[in-house]
C-alpha cells in the first residue's frame, strides 16, 4: 500500500512550488534524517529513536529561505515540477542550526554523529517545534551546507535590517515632508494674514483719503459761498453809497434851486 502523503501547512504550501527553476535553488543534495516530534523531550524520546530507521532523502534550500525535501531528486522547471514531501523550515533565517549538540536521535546521548547538524524550528511554525537531525554525505557537503545556512541567514538579516532602514527612512522622510508641509502650511497662513491685514490696511486708507476729499470739497463749496456773500455785500454797499449819493446829489439841487428862488422873488 502506497504511503499516505502528508498535509502540508500554508507555510509548506509556499515553498517548492510547482514552477520552481534551478536558478531559485541555494543549496540541493542527499542527506539522511531522523526528527523528534515537538512533544518529545530529547532524553524520553532517546530510547525510541534508537529504533527509528534513518530515511534518506534529497534537499533543497531555496533562496527564499525554505528547507524542504523530496523522497527522490525532482525535476525542476515547467509542469513536471515536484512537490516537496516535507518541509524542515518555511525560513532558515527563523531556525536554529545546532551542529555541536549531542546526537541523541542517533542513540547517542554524550557525542555528535559525525556530519551532522540540528535544524531546530521555533514553535509556532512549520514543523512546529521539531528537531531534525540531518547527516550529510561527507564533511565537503557538510561544509558546503553549514556555509549556505549561514549565507542564508546572513541575507534574510540584510534584508530585514534593509527593510527596517528604509521603514526608518522612509518614516523619517515622511516626517521632514511633514515639517516641511506644517512649515508651508504655517507660512502660507501668515501670508493670507498679511495679504488680509494690507487690504484692511488700504481699505481703511482708501477711505480716509475719500472722506479727506469730501471735506475739502465742502470746505471749497463753503469758502465759495462766503465768498459769494461777502461779494453780494460788496455790491449791495456800493449800490447803496451811490444811492445815497444820488439822493444827497438831488437835495443839494433842489436846496439850490430853493435858494434860487427865494432870491429872484
Amino acid at each position: 500500500m502506497a504511503a499516505k502523503e502528508p498535509e502540508r501547512s500554508d507555510d509548506e504550501a509556499i515553498v517548492g512550488n510547482g514552477g520552481a527553476s534551478e536558478s531559485s535553488i541555494t543549496m540541493e543534495g542527499f542527506m539522511m534524517k531522523k526528527k523528534q516530534p515537538s512533544n518529545a523531550s530529547s532524553r524520553s524520546f532517546l530510547r525510541r529513536s534508537i529504533g527509528l530507521k534513518w530515511v534518506r532523502r534529497y534537499f533543497i534550500l531555496y533562496q527564499d529561505g525554505g528547507l524542504v525535501y523530496y523522497r527522490d531528486r525532482p525535476t525542476l522547471g515547467g509542469e513536471t515540477t515536484t512537490k516537496p514531501d516535507g518541509i524542515i523550515c518555511a525560513n532558515i533565517g527563523e531556525c536554529q542550526i545546532d551542529r555541536f549538540g549531542a546526537s541523541d536521535l542517533a542513540g547517542k546521548e554524550d557525542a555528535a554523529v559525525a556530519n551532522s547538524f540540528y535544524i531546530i524550528s521555533p514553535r509556532g511554525h512549520a514543523p512546529r517545534g521539531s528537531s531534525t537531525l540531518l547527516v550529510t554525505q561527507g564533511p565537503e557537503d557538510h561544509k558546503k551546507w553549514i556555509v549556505s545556512f549561514r549565507k542564508m541567514k546572513a541575507s534574510i538579516l540584510d534584508d530585514v535590517e534593509g527593510s527596517q532602514r528604509f521603514a526608518a527612512k522612509t518614516a523619517k522622510s515622511a516626517a521632514e515632508v511633514e515639517k516641511v508641509q506644517t512649515k508651508q502650511r504655517i507660512e502660507k497662513e501668515l501670508a493670507e494674514q498679511e495679504q488680509k491685514q494690507k487690504e484692511v490696511e488700504y481699505a481703511e486708507n482708501t477711505a480716509r483719503l475719500l472722506e479727506a476729499e469730501r471735506l475739502e470739497r465742502e470746505r471749497l463749496l463753503l469758502a465759495a459761498e462766503q465768498q459769494a456773500e461777502l461779494e453780494r455785500l460788496e455790491k449791495d454797499r456800493i449800490e447803496q453809497e451811490r444811492l445815497l449819493a444820488e439822493e444827497s446829489a438831488r437835495l443839494e439841487a433842489e436846496e439850490s434851486a430853493g435858494l434860487e428862488a427865494e432870491e429872484s422873488a
